[in-house]
């Protein structure tokens, strides 16, 4: 399924030697498409598929149509619907194929569907406290995220774009107009958050949480020459190592992840073994001799999977199969992560993380303001996308497997119709790219990143509180939480860090909705 992905972005290319084609797209990627292009021996610029530049272009792209051919050429990757690779890479038979063995597994095992099958070790446990959980949460942003829409729109109008507004709109207006209200562009933030800057900012954090020292270690093997190795260590005793495929490259799966290497664990004489993790992203590779500079969203990428490895490499189990992410209840396995995101929106850790690459200087104090407004700015759409990708996931994993092609599209479309107030393009296949739950360990479970939502706005709340004590409260979640691995349940460590269960209102106040109220 995944490399089906990958091998149909590869198949894209997109050639031109007219640079007005490309008015509006940030430097960076360019530069890196004129390189390729001199690689292929050809004038002009050579584009591709990857994440970075898909981004760049429906973000920032002049040119309505360019804007157009990315958005429906990544739309439709490894689709019946994809016009640049012949259809060669086609998902639609393995997510039908896929359903259908899932629920004779689950029969082999006398449950209902895969839905029971996968609920049966996670916190919800059951479907119907998982659907009431999202159908809450739908109710509670619909109107918001109606709002949100339209003020696109009346933004895009406000520039004379008197049109309807397209789906491949969507991205240039937000950016736009976030610029002009909020005065807030991404990519001019990459000055401020140098790749090798952030790192150091990183490790000033774990001094202060973990009592953890973070350094850069040479002479590791490693599968590409754009990885590094971090050694992580408590009083000059190695505690695990984390290596970081920071760039994407072509061929390269798209997205950002952790995963495992090795484990914790007491090895059959004694002797502990450290854990390994791998952290992979998709950053734009930077111009030869320049340095890689993330924009605060990609700031926050950076810390939610460090989040992840956190929580392996910090384990104290010694068991092997309930040691760092191992044995912990899915829907809480996003608590580490997501919890990690919060450090990217206090301001003292962003001037840490932040110095510009030209003067020096932190991340101004009026910047940091803008960025807090734009944090909950439009938020209605995004959780409402979440929203319908957990929906859509544990519908077709609680209902009967499609009996034919079509079927498997009109199981996404159908939820698409119920709840999208935004501009859709009907022709696009978002479950033949849905990796998370067909090629993933989401299956009937991707709605556990808005479960662990609940979990980690609810424990950044109680550091927030005095954020003066982050030593000793760093130190609780450590030993409460992290170590534990899924030695314990996941809510008997929430339990015991937090005082009590979980409050599912954390996450509305998280995202600004008492605010908005």
């Amino acid at each position: 399924f995944q490399n089906n992905i990958v091998d149909s972005m590869k198949q894209f290319r997109l050639h031109t030697e007219n640079i007005s084609d490309l008015e509006g797209i940030p430097e960076h990627i360019l530069l890196n498409a004129k390189k390729r292009a001199e690689d292929e021996k050809q004038e002009g610029y050579v584009l591709g598929l990857d994440q970075p530049t898909y981004i760049a272009v429906v973000t920032y792209a002049k040119n309505q149509a360019l804007r157009k051919l990315y958005f429906k050429a990544y739309g439709t990757r490894a689709s019946d619907q994809s016009d640049y690779d012949q259809q060669k890479f086609d998902n639609t038979d393995i997510i039908k194929e896929t359903l259908e063995k899932r629920q004779e597994l689950a029969h082999l095992v006398g449950l209902k569907d895969y839905a029971a099958y996968s609920l049966s070790n996670k916190m919800a446990k059951e479907i119907q406290r998982v659907t009431k959980f999202l159908n809450l949460l739908k109710t509670e942003v619909h109107t918001v995220t109606a709002e949100d829409v339209q003020a696109v729109k009346d933004f895009a109008r406000s520039k004379a774009y008197e049109k309807a507004l397209e789906p491949w709109d969507m991205a240039y207006f937000v950016q736009m107009r976030q610029q002009e209200i909020f005065s807030i562009d991404q990519e001019a933030l990459r000055d401020y958050f140098p790749l090798s800057h952030v790192m150091k900012g990183l490790n000033q954090l774990f001094e202060k949480l973990y009592g953890l020292h973070l350094e850069k270690v040479s002479g590791r093997d490693v599968w590409h020459s754009d990885v590094e190795c971090y050694a992580l260590k408590q009083n000059q005793q190695l505690v695990g190592y984390v290596y970081c495929d920071w760039f994407s490259r072509d061929g390269k799966r798209g997205g950002a992840w952790m995963d495992t290497l090795q484990t914790r664990c007491r090895l059959p004489h004694g002797e502990i073994q450290y854990a390994v993790a791998t952290l992979t992203c998709n950053f734009a590779k930077p111009a030869p001799h320049q340095e890689a500079g993330l924009t605060h969203e990609e700031l926050l990428t950076l810390l939610h999977e460090f989040g992840h490895c956190m929580h392996h490499i910090l384990s104290e189990v010694d068991e092997f199969s309930l040691s760092g992410v191992h044995g912990v209840e899915w829907d809480a396995v996003e608590l580490p992560s997501q919890w990690m995101e919060n450090w990217g929106w206090v301001e003292h850790w962003v001037k840490v993380f932040s110095q510009h690459i030209k003067t020096g200087k932190s991340l101004p104090h009026d910047v940091f303001e803008q960025l807090l407004k734009v944090k909950n700015d439009l938020v209605g759409l995004y959780l409402s996308r979440q929203i319908l990708f957990a929906l859509y996931d544990i519908s077709i994993h609680s209902s009967k497997p499609p009996k034919d092609r079509e079927a498997v599209h009109h199981q996404y479309i159908d939820l698409l119709k119920e709840i999208a107030v935004w501009p859709v393009d009907w022709n696009q296949r978002f479950p033949q790219n849905f990796s998370h739950i067909f090629s993933g360990g989401y299956a009937a479970g991707y709605y556990s990143y808005l479960w662990a939502d609940v979990l980690s706005s609810d424990a950044f709340e109680w550091f927030a509180e005095d954020l003066e004590k982050i030593s000793e409260k760093g130190m609780a979640f450590r030993q409460k939480v992290l170590s534990k691995g899924g030695s314990i349940s996941a809510l008997e460590a929430f339990i015991a860090f937090r005082g009590r269960e979980p409050d599912q209102k954390a996450l509305l106040r998280a995202y600004g909705f008492g605010q908005k109220a």
